[in-house]
């Protein structure tokens, strides 16, 4: 967030992404992202933060394409998008909220 207010579009995709392939509340803040790079950022920041991204997402997810389990990588980032709660025994102030 603190890369999109500066206007570093390229970092903000860049770390959003890494946020997001690391812990599944990460793409939480894709919709923010998309929404000030709508308004911000002209077509040229779209395409290098476009490439930056996919570099990003390739750097991450390289163990699992090295091994040979990248299909099974990417469903377990797929799998969580369909469970109703991100973080399963979260035990944490959000899930006291959440309980009470």
């Amino acid at each position: 967030m603190l890369c999109l207010a500066a206007g570093r579009h390229v970092a903000a995709t860049a770390l959003v992404v890494a946020a997001g392939l690391v812990k599944p509340q990460g793409a939480l803040l894709v919709p923010t992202l998309l929404f000030v790079m709508a308004r911000e950022a002209r077509p040229r920041a779209w395409a290098r933060a476009a490439g930056t991204g996919l570099a990003v997402a390739a750097v991450i997810l390289m163990p699992w394409w090295a091994r040979g389990h990248l299909l099974s990588a990417l469903d377990g980032c797929r799998r969580t998008l369909t469970q109703s709660a991100l973080s399963a025994q979260g035990l944490n102030l959000w899930w006291l909220a959440g309980w009470v």
